[in-house]
């Protein structure tokens, strides 16, 4: 594809540009893909922040120990 001017000049001759589009065709459909990719990504990325809330509340309600701490070595020991 490409764009064609043309220009009438003042003593009667014509100038003319062709200008190639075919490269910006092809840009303008690696564009629009890299949009839907885009867009796809942000659904992925909503999905996974509604995830990780979801395991953030979960978390959150596992009810903490009330006994005495656990006799392994992990955080409960430190606490003493």
């Amino acid at each position: 594809m490409a764009e064609l001017r043309m220009i009438l000049l003042c003593d009667g001759r014509v100038q003319s540009f062709v200008r190639d589009l075919g490269g910006r065709e092809t840009v303008h459909a690696e564009l629009a893909r890299a949009h839907a990719e885009e867009r796809g990504l942000r659904v992925q990325l909503e999905s996974l922040t509604q995830a990780t809330s979801a395991i953030t509340d979960a978390v959150a309600r596992i009810p903490r120990p009330t006994s005495t701490p656990c006799s392994w070595s992990c955080c409960c020991r430190r606490r003493r």
